[in-house]
């Protein structure tokens, strides 16, 4: 009967001591967690910030040596083709080189802006992408295009340059990878989030015979999209081609 007694006082004590554990435990794994979470996020943030700062360099270094080295180039040839006009051949080969050089000088031009922050915020999200896709048109014989849907809208200078980097780096596996001969953009802005297409014709892939976390340009483009809090999802079917699908939060209308 005593014990019976003991069991019934102490029993309701015992419940609430290890209801208050099990609250502790989970709490502690909550905080644990977030620690974590802060960490990874802090590493990435590392890590693209180590990234950028190194295309800056190169952006730079294009601009005051290499941008420099072909305006001589140029200069030089302008002087040849002036002191070999009398040989008419010699003349177009000179001209033609000098179309070359030129050509070889535009392309580092836009490179070296495209590595560049700095120019990516002043061209403009929108603007900086398009002139991004006509280089593609342009360069590499592929018809890319551009499509908005519902009124853009202006995102932190964070946003914008992670977005751009993540379609520079998407749109390298498809120029790389894809054998494509299309390649279509799209931004549909919704009230409170902006959701980015891209999609190509190419060969595509098996997603069921294809582990995606082995890829590099892959991972940098999860890595990038989760340093924005966003959603990637990706398609794909062999021979009909590959749909990246992100999704970011942005500020909703005032």
């Amino acid at each position: 009967m005593n014990i019976y007694l003991i069991v019934q006082v102490t029993l309701p004590f015992l419940l609430l001591f290890l209801s208050f554990f099990l609250f502790l435990t989970q709490k502690q794994k909550i905080r644990l967690q977030n620690i974590i979470d802060n960490y990874k996020n802090a590493m990435l943030q590392a890590n693209i910030e180590a990234e950028e700062n190194i295309r800056l360099k190169i952006s730079k270094d294009i601009h005051d040596n290499i941008g420099q080295l072909l305006g001589l180039a140029q200069i030089n040839m302008y002087s040849l083709t002036n002191e070999l006009s009398g040989s008419f051949r010699i003349s177009r080969i000179m001209r033609d080189t000098i179309k070359i050089i030129d050509r070889v000088a535009q392309d580092i031009h836009h490179i070296g802006h495209e590595l560049n922050d700095d120019h990516i915020i002043a061209a403009g999200f929108i603007e900086i992408v398009r002139n991004y896709l006509d280089s593609i048109n342009i360069s590499k014989g592929i018809k890319a295009q551009l499509d908005i849907e519902g009124p853009p809208r202006q995102l932190s200078k964070e946003k914008e340059i992670n977005i751009f980097r993540i379609i520079q780096e998407a749109l390298h596996n498809i120029l790389k990878h894809a054998d494509a001969t299309k390649i279509t953009i799209k931004f549909i802005y919704k009230i409170d989030s902006l959701h980015l297409i891209i999609a190509d014709n190419g060969k595509g892939f098996d997603m069921k015979s294809v582990d995606l976390s082995k890829g590099i340009g892959i991972k940098n483009l999860y890595q990038r999209t989760e340093l924005l809090n966003g959603h990637l999802n990706i398609q794909s079917m062999p021979d009909i081609g590959t749909t990246l699908f992100f999704s970011f939060s942005i500020p909703s209308y005032n």
